[in-house]
């Protein structure tokens, strides 16, 4: 059984806890997702509503459940969306 170490030591303390590190593994599922059926956001994109506020991940960041040590900057362009319909 590989044993690894519960904390590490950290020699410089930066307020924003990803500059500690050179590199960072993020493992499992990333792939957030709009909590919307494809009819309304196919429609809000038309109409060019932002679909910001069914993301997902957006949604967990404000309600500070993830991703609280990262400047994440404001997305300021139209989205949009690739979503193609299979028979899967």
């Amino acid at each position: 059984m590989l044993s690894l170490p519960k904390s590490l030591p950290i020699k410089k303390k930066f307020q924003d806890l990803a500059d500690n590190f050179d590199v960072a593994f993020w493992c499992g599922d990333l792939n957030f997702r709009l909590e919307q059926t494809r009819e309304v956001v196919i429609r809000e994109v038309k109409d060019g509503t932002s679909i910001l506020d069914f993301d997902q991940l957006n949604f967990l960041r404000n309600e500070g459940l993830v991703w609280g040590f990262c400047n994440i900057y404001q997305i300021n362009f139209h989205t949009g969306i690739n979503f193609v319909k299979t028979g899967i």
